[in-house]
């Protein structure tokens, strides 16, 4: 199908695209390439469920799907719990650090429910792996996560730099250990 094909079918029920022209551009660069093109759609987990609102943008992406296009579904961690920063708004409300892993631990339990976790490339990706979502996490705590450091094991990586101001402390200020 040509990119014009393509366009044709995905500005069907669209109000705007935006930026102008900048679609069929994309659509006809990712055909000249051979590649599909990489469309995202981010949702902040503030709410244990997907609602109506959400289905026009997932329709939408299932489009790009069925024409061959690799989408992906970013669900933020850390965006939730910010919340909406005016203060004004309650349908962004702002989550704790246990809300968002309450939420994500609710969404798991349904029958037959499976995701793969990759921290290092940080995605969520379906069993079979036809669905991928990017998550955030904070560079320090993927670090810890990765290397299965917890405070006691961030202070043992610098023993020795310890033990080394240790002793001189002791011989600087012997009266101290007395």
């Amino acid at each position: 199908m040509t990119p014009e094909q393509q366009f044709e079918i995905l500005a069907r029920n669209a109000e705007e695209i935006l930026p102008e022209g900048q679609l069929l551009e994309r659509l006809r660069q990712c055909a000249k390439e051979g590649r599909p093109l990489r469309v995202k759609q981010g949702f902040d987990p503030t709410a244990p469920d997907i609602h109506l609102g959400h289905t026009v943008g997932l329709r939408k992406l299932r489009q790009f799907q069925d024409l061959g296009h690799q989408v992906v579904l970013i669900v933020g961690d850390y965006t939730g719990m910010v919340g909406d920063p005016s203060g004004r708004s309650k349908t962004r409300p702002q989550l704790t650090e246990a809300e968002v892993d309450r939420l994500f631990h609710e969404s798991a339990a349904f029958p037959g429910f499976r995701l793969v976790v990759d921290l290092g490339q940080q995605t969520v990706s379906s069993a079979d792996g036809s669905q991928t979502m990017r998550f955030d996490v904070d560079p320090f705590r993927k670090y810890c996560l990765l290397n299965g450091l917890d405070e006691i094991g961030l202070t043992l990586r610098h023993a020795d730099k310890i033990r080394a101001y240790e002793d001189r402390r002791r011989a600087q200020q012997p009266w101290l250990f007395r």
